[in-house]
């Protein structure tokens, strides 16, 4: 079977999603390690470290959502939270 480009980036992106949906637990608790770091040090990464925590869990552990979804989701959220979007 001959997979496009489109459905191999498609398969990618799910199987990262599943890896941090498997992994989700670890990967939070080292986060909120780090922003208690920052709000010890009154770093101003705090707040939007904190807002990205918030928002990608929101949509990264719901095990039903789709990347395509998932990822729309995370594009808008960075539009409107930071003005701005890494990818």
């Amino acid at each position: 079977m001959c997979l496009t480009l489109k459905e191999k980036m498609n398969n990618i992106l799910q199987n990262g999603i599943d890896m941090i949906q498997e992994h989700h637990e670890l990967i939070l608790a080292k986060w909120k390690e780090k922003l208690s770091e920052l709000q010890k040090k009154q770093n101003i990464a705090a707040q939007p470290l904190e807002t990205a925590i918030g928002f990608f869990f929101r949509k990264a552990i719901h095990k039903k959502r789709r990347h395509r979804r998932t990822f729309a989701g995370y594009r808008r959220g960075m539009e409107t939270q930071f003005k701005f979007v890494p990818f």
